[in-house]
């Protein structure tokens, strides 16, 4: 069995992957850095080739993010749900790079590229079985960010503004975003007329409304 994600929350990647229900990564589209907001390039027609035999459901990240790629991700796994008839499961953008970094009691700082020179900053707690949102994500300056976090927070690897001072150096998109799946699943299924997308303002709710 397995679960299609797609995140297209970040301006510079598309990623599309199949990842067990478990949150083991089964198989990844080529990643797309082509730099246009949204483009999924060639992972479509990767994810046509490999087929989606077992799947059994589809989440994508609601954000906060680049509007345009969050309505992409949306479209990917609305359409494929639709035809198949799959349910639709979201989980924040922020969240994958914490459940990367294992459960702890304190809150842990997650942080990721907003373009025009911000980023997104939001806090998390992680038992291991839940995410409980501890500070709403905001937009700010990334020195205010590294500033606020005591330049102690998670980020992607290949984040081109958060990941320079980020733990560990920052994780792996595709293992991280397969790793949450299960914290995914766990949620009720949405339907995508009652999705609300985050993007670039000051203060925002990360979760589908």
């Amino acid at each position: 069995m397995s679960v299609l994600v797609c995140d297209a929350s970040q301006r510079h990647r598309f990623t599309l992957l199949l990842a067990s229900e478990e949150g083991e990564l089964l198989w990844q589209a080529p990643p797309t850095t082509d730099g246009r907001l949204g483009s999924s390039g060639g992972a479509l027609e990767a994810l046509h080739a490999h087929g989606l035999e077992g799947c059994t459901a589809c989440i994508a990240t609601d954000g906060p993010g680049s509007y345009t790629g969050l309505r992409a991700a949306l479209s990917v796994v609305g359409g494929i749900a639709h035809v198949r008839n799959l349910p639709i499961h979201l989980m924040g953008a922020l969240i994958p790079p914490v459940i990367f970094l294992g459960a702890g009691v304190s809150p842990v700082w997650s942080m990721c590229d907003a373009g025009r020179s911000g980023c997104y900053l939001g806090a998390y707690v992680w038992d291991g079985t839940a995410v409980v949102c501890a500070e709403d994500p905001v937009r700010t300056e990334p020195g205010e960010g590294m500033e606020r976090t005591g330049g102690i927070y998670a980020a992607y690897r290949d984040d081109p503004v958060c990941s320079i001072g980020a733990m560990n150096g920052g994780c792996d998109p595709a293992l991280a975003l397969a790793g949450a799946v299960p914290a995914a699943l766990a949620g009720r299924p949405v339907e995508l007329a009652s999705v609300q997308l985050t993007y670039a303002v000051p203060s925002v709710k990360e979760h589908a409304g």
